[in-house]
């Protein structure tokens, strides 16, 4: 179960990252709200994006277990695959954060 709450981890920071990026690409401080769906499946849809996300918690994962851990890729596959198949989820958690979190900067 950590490995699995470890890579939606990963996956919500890829998001931020991308988010923050949005921002400062378009010269703006937050999304409205009305578009920040828009701006999520941007971040997430397309063949090129779920790679750059796989690479991403990949890499991640093997850095955390440089640190410590045991890797074993096919478990992590199998559960990134799992997670990436349920993007509803993730993109709706992803959203609610993005939502408080703009709240909580003004």
């Amino acid at each position: 179960m950590a490995l699995q709450k470890t890579i939606k981890e990963l996956i919500e920071f890829y998001v931020k990252i991308n988010y923050e990026k949005h921002l400062k690409d378009c010269e703006i401080t937050s999304i409205p709200e009305a578009e920040i769906r828009k701006v999520i499946d941007k971040f997430y849809d397309g063949e090129d994006r779920r790679k750059h996300i796989r690479i991403f918690v990949l890499n991640g994962i093997q850095k955390l277990s440089e640190n410590g851990g045991h890797c074993d890729l096919n478990k992590i596959n199998i559960l990134l695959e799992e997670i990436m198949n349920d993007e509803c989820i993730v993109k709706n958690r992803v959203y609610t954060e993005i939502l408080l979190y703009q709240k909580s900067k003004k």
